[in-house]
């Protein structure tokens, strides 16, 4: 019964999500629609950097997703996991992430539950570990231990 009312609710805000972002408006290509023969591929159109960043934007939030998930107390916690996971599973199977990310998104379709520890075991092996600076960390100190304000030995 908790299951069917976190899947509820999750689809509750998936739904909100999707009307939020303009999906199935009005003038809104179909999903089945064939694109232009003349239309260039987005994937054509998508540079290297842009490629990069889509990927670590949905490695960031599989990794969020697991922080949540590890301190997940409540129901309302878990779904916010699932969310997260099922985000990124979708972002992953649009064209603009690095390919090996898009296949496993596609291996696992219609199961975020199955592709999210997959896609995380990828992006640790393929993406570089965020920096300090990036995490807003201040850099490790001297190897000496000495401080900014205190001489080395």
């Amino acid at each position: 019964m908790r299951r069917a009312a976190v899947i509820a609710g999750t689809t509750a805000v998936l739904a909100a999500l999707t009307a939020a972002c303009g999906g199935g408006a009005a003038g809104t290509p179909s999903p089945t629609a064939a694109p232009s023969p003349t239309a260039p591929t987005q994937a054509a159109s998508i540079s290297p950097e842009a490629q990069q960043a889509a990927t670590q934007e949905v490695c960031a939030a599989l990794t969020k997703a697991e922080e949540v998930r590890k301190d997940s107390d409540t129901p309302a916690e878990a779904a916010a996991a699932f969310t997260l996971e099922t985000d990124a599973h979708t972002r992953s199977l649009e064209e603009g992430v690095d390919p090996g990310l898009h296949a496993i998104a596609e291996e696992h379709l219609g199961d975020s539950e199955a592709a999210a520890p997959a896609m995380r075991d990828w992006c640790a092996d393929n993406t570089p570990a965020p920096s300090a600076a990036a995490e807003g960390q201040p850099p490790p100190g001297p190897a000496t231990g000495a401080g900014p304000d205190q001489p080395s030995r």
